[in-house]
Formats: structure tokens, sequence, C-alpha cells
């Protein structure tokens, strides 16, 4: 984990620098969004939740060995059985609850 990493932060903020901690497309949006402000042209703000805060949601519901059980052994040519473990750390996922400090910094941010 990224120490004392931000768990939300503006698009306006994000860049492709920060690939590790807001992903792939949160930093070409901040990116993007960044490049049209500067040629005028204003796009909706937004915010990203980090991987820090994906990381400590997963932490915080423990369901870091859920997941590993479910990705142990399988077999990456069976469509089938990725479909399956897909869907089950998926719903793992969804039915978590969000820490009180995290729900917080979400809800502010909204």
């Amino acid at each position: 984990m990224i120490k004392n990493a931000p768990r939300i932060l503006d698009l306006k903020e994000v860049n492709l620098d920060m690939i590790a901690l807001v992903g792939g497309k949160n930093a070409s949006l901040g990116e993007m969004i960044q490049h049209l402000d500067k040629q005028g042209i204003k796009v909706p703000g937004g915010y990203v939740v980090t991987v820090a805060a994906y990381r400590e949601y997963i932490e915080y519901n423990n369901l870091g060995q859920k997941i590993n059980r479910w990705i142990t052994g399988l077999d990456p040519t069976d469509i089938i059985q990725l479909r399956r473990a897909g869907s089950n750390i998926r719903r793992l996922i969804a039915d978590g609850s969000f820490p009180e400090e995290m729900k917080r910094e979400i809800a502010e941010k909204y």
C-alpha cells in the first residue's frame, strides 16, 4: 500500500504520472481534462477513488483471502471458470461496506 496516499482526488489533480495511484483510465481522463481546460474547453469535474482506497476497502472487508481462494488454480483457458470466479469476486466486493471515514470523504466529494 502506498503510505499516506489519498483516498479521493479531484480529476483535475490527476495526470499520467499517477497511474499507480488512480489507474490508467482515471489518469488519462485527468490528463485530458487538464489539456482541454488550457484550450478553454470546459469539462464537468469529477473525482477519483484511488487504488489506496480500494486496497483499504478490501482489507476492511477481509476480502483478500476470499479473492485469492477464487483465483488460485484458475485455468486461464477455461472461460466458464473465469466468468464464475469473476462474478463471485465482483459480488464479494459489491457486498462489502465502506469504512466510515472513507464513506464520509466520498460523500463530501460527491
